[in-house]
């Protein structure tokens, strides 16, 4: 249970760097430093690979030690794997919030040029980003529930809303 916190907001920063990706790349004139299959092979495997390293974490720490049931789930009572959880968890969501606010910024510039100009849109997908970053909402609230899993660990709410927000 440790592993879908932090899997599920590598998750949410994959999507937003996706969509941060394409904002970014519509007008730049820099060369991206990834290729188009490189960043996706690198944004598929963030989810994965925090997923598969906080599994095998949890099945090695929690070998030998007690299990804490509550309401929801059981979980290895180990304070060290919650607390790690909760802050990969959260300097995961932090960075989505980041790209979210660069990407509200470079649609809403260019959308204010295309204005300007007499045009709708400027090669971007308004809606799209609409959407995308009314995530962002959901985000926000994962963010401070794993902020709250850092400070109280003993609560089992926060980890359960992380991982239904995301």
């Amino acid at each position: 249970m440790l592993a879908f916190s932090p899997a599920l907001s590598a998750l949410a920063l994959s999507l937003v760097l996706t969509v941060w990706r394409l904002a970014w790349l519509v007008h730049s004139d820099s060369a991206p430093l990834l290729s188009p299959s490189q960043f996706d092979a690198l944004v598929v495997a963030i989810p994965y690979v925090t997923f598969i390293l906080f599994t095998v974490a949890g099945a090695i720490v929690g070998a030998h030690s007690t299990v804490s049931r509550s309401n929801f789930y059981c979980i290895t009572d180990n304070t060290r794997m919650k607390t790690a959880s909760a802050a990969v968890s959260a300097i995961y969501l932090f960075t989505t919030c980041v790209f979210l606010v660069w990407t509200i910024t470079l649609v809403y510039r260019r959308y204010r040029e295309s204005r300007k100009f007499g045009r709708e849109q400027i090669g971007t997908d308004v809606p799209l980003f609409i959407r995308v970053l009314s995530f962002g909402i959901f985000v926000f609230l994962a963010l401070i529930l794993s902020v709250i899993a850092i400070i109280n660990w003993t609560m089992v709410v926060p980890d359960v809303l992380v991982a239904a927000c995301e």
